[in-house]
């Protein structure tokens, strides 16, 4: 494999979550799978409208 394999955007506060997950919306992207590592620490797996994946969490 070459090139970037898995990069991510680290939130600030759990209730970004929802606020970044409507901007990937907004922006042409969209949800691929979502979750929460426990304790509130919620992730999810977006792609771009190009279909790149990108992880956003929070932690």
């Amino acid at each position: 494999m070459r090139g970037i394999v898995h990069f991510g955007f680290r939130l600030q506060a759990p209730e970004d979550n929802e606020v970044a997950l409507v901007e990937v919306g907004n922006a042409g992207g969209r949800v691929r799978r979502r979750g929460d590592f426990g304790l509130g620490f919620l992730y999810a797996y977006v792609a771009d409208p190009d279909g790149y994946e990108v992880e956003i969490w929070f932690e």
